[in-house]
């Protein structure tokens, strides 16, 4: 009787442990046409590590419309004597193949805003604590990037730059890190460098030079305008030498940088604009002030391109004088000059205007092939509104369109993509310029909650499996069905092959995964849904 007893307390310890240690499951609440998770300071949703599963089996995570969010099952692999067995007229035969690779990914992650710090310091410690969790450990998305702008952006509640109290202060003798840097943004970045298992890497952007350096500009003398001058001249030196203070400042604070971009949309907001977060560079400038002024100034202080990534462009195709279309002219003409390309090491850009971006990336890495490509910004319904109304969550055309676009950048060479604010309020705010926009996570301050988008586990299918140099390899289908797409990779530790798919119609899709290594899958996908297939040899 005793035996009895002890084996059935065992079982039943066996039993909590199991509960307490498996994953907590989405607390949904219903969004436009599509649930979003809630957290608070009790409950929220997260995700378990990803553990090699046995083999002849495979990890299967899906997200859809109904309301599945990285649902996780396991499939059997069936021999590879069957793999060429039949199937019917509508089943999609999807093929890996393992000898043909691509490029290795960098990462995924989002930046790191004063808004993103506004919002998460609204919350209690603990709860902003559990969104970096969510965003950068192993039990969130496991994000190992992430976007810092240098000195003030939009995406701030004020205008500011590091050296606005001295008119002409060419030596930067005033430069000085802001109240925002030392609050808002690096309690955060260091909060995630303890956080991830992964290594963090980190990439600056600037939005504006102090404003004695440039004219006047259509929005204002606070507001616009190009460096007074030409690239090689005081301005221009000075504005170099701003980076190498800020990098500077950030490292005696603990915080290295792995990248820059020269300017975060040099062209401006539109064709034939530059608003205050834009130098109105043109390609030559861009070319001429990182050969003459940024690469050599950097280059001097120890950020040389043996260790700092330095990235061009920054910009939407849409935000191009001309439109979409003109990007691979903007970057050959700088890339072109060898002088130049010397300090660069790849190709910034933003998701607007995404239509026409994908030849140009074809066309880019067969010119340029050690020039890497990488989606630097993101985001969903950014717009300036007549009134402050709450941004509308659960909204599944948002997912699919990050679907689509993440899908797009991997199959076209992009070696990685960040999502704009990590954080934003419930009015997609602050933002100094009256803007606003979605971010996948929404802080409600006053309820003591914060929500988790649809588009934040979209973003998970992709950034939790893809870890850093992971190699992209060859995946074809027998047949094209429109709105169903896929892209395939190979871990670089566990040699774990990872399988993101997409099946964004109205029924659900049919398919066989074929890998002659190790034998063939037979799957199936919702309706307007999203999965990772992750399985080891």
């Amino acid at each position: 009787m005793r035996f009895i007893t002890t084996v059935l307390l065992i079982q039943t310890l066996i039993t909590i442990l199991t509960i307490v240690e498996s994953r907590r499951e989405c607390i949904p609440r219903a969004g436009k046409d599509t649930p979003y998770c809630v957290c608070n300071a009790t409950v929220c949703d997260d995700l378990e590590a990803v553990t090699k599963a046995p083999k002849g089996t495979v990890l299967l995570f899906e997200t859809n419309k109904a309301g599945e969010r990285l649902k996780q099952s396991t499939l059997k692999i069936q021999s590879k004597q069957n793999v060429d067995s039949e199937t019917n007229d509508e089943t999609i035969v999807l093929t890996i193949d393992k000898t043909v690779k691509y490029q290795k990914i960098i990462g995924f992650g989002g930046a790191f805003t004063d808004a993103a710090g506004v919002s998460l310091n609204s919350l209690p410690k603990q709860m902003a604590t559990n969104i970096i969790r969510d965003y950068y450990s192993k039990n969130g998305i496991e994000y190992n990037m992430g976007r810092v702008p240098i000195g003030g952006a939009d995406f701030s509640p004020r205008f500011y730059t590091y050296d606005d109290d001295h008119q002409g202060d060419f030596k930067l003798s005033t430069f000085k890190i802001q109240p925002e840097d030392y609050d808002l943004k690096m309690p955060y970045i260091k909060l995630a460098q303890n956080i991830t298992a992964n290594k963090l890497t980190l990439f600056g952007s600037p939005w504006s030079s102090p404003t004695w350096m440039k004219h006047e500009g259509p929005y204002g003398p606070l507001n616009g305008g190009s460096l007074i001058g030409q690239p090689g001249q005081q301005y221009f030196k000075a504005w170099a030498n701003y980076f190498v203070k800020f990098l500077d400042a950030y490292k005696s604070n603990g915080i290295q940088f792995w990248g820059l971009t020269v300017q975060n949309e040099p062209s401006g907001v539109g064709p034939g604009k530059c608003g205050w977060n834009c130098l109105g560079f043109n390609e030559t400038m861009e070319r001429d002030f990182v050969k003459m002024d940024l690469g050599p100034a950097l280059e001097a202080a120890g950020y040389g391109p043996d260790k700092l990534s330095l990235m061009i462009f920054d910009n939407g195709p849409a935000n191009l004088p001309g439109g979409s279309g003109h990007m691979f002219n903007w970057i050959e003409t700088i890339l072109k000059d060898s002088e130049t390309a010397k300090y660069i090491h790849g190709i910034a850009f933003h998701c607007y205007g995404n239509g026409e971006v994908w030849d140009d990336l074809e066309l880019l890495h067969k010119r340029y092939p050690d020039q890497f490509g990488m989606s630097t910004e993101c985001c969903q319904e950014f717009s300036k509104r007549e009134t402050r109304t709450v941004m509308e969550l659960g909204v599944w055309d948002h997912a699919q369109s990050y679907a689509r676009d993440i899908m797009n950048n991997l199959q076209h060479w992009s070696r990685g993509w960040v999502e704009w604010n990590l954080v934003l309020d419930m009015y997609g705010e602050p933002n100094w310029a009256n803007m606003s926009a979605l971010a996948p996570i929404h802080v409600n301050h006053t309820a003591n909650e914060y929500y988790k988008d649809s588009t934040f586990y979209i973003l998970g299918h992709f950034s939790k499996f893809l870890v850093k140099d992971s190699v992209r390899v060859d995946s074809k289908a027998d047949k094209s069905v429109g709105d169903f797409s896929y892209v395939a990779f190979v871990r670089p530790d566990d040699n774990a092959t990872v399988l993101v798919v997409y099946n964004l119609r109205d029924k659900p899709q049919e398919f066989k995964i074929v890998d002659k290594n190790v034998g063939h899958i037979n799957t199936q996908m919702e309706a307007r849904s999203v999965q990772t297939y992750i399985y080891w040899d």
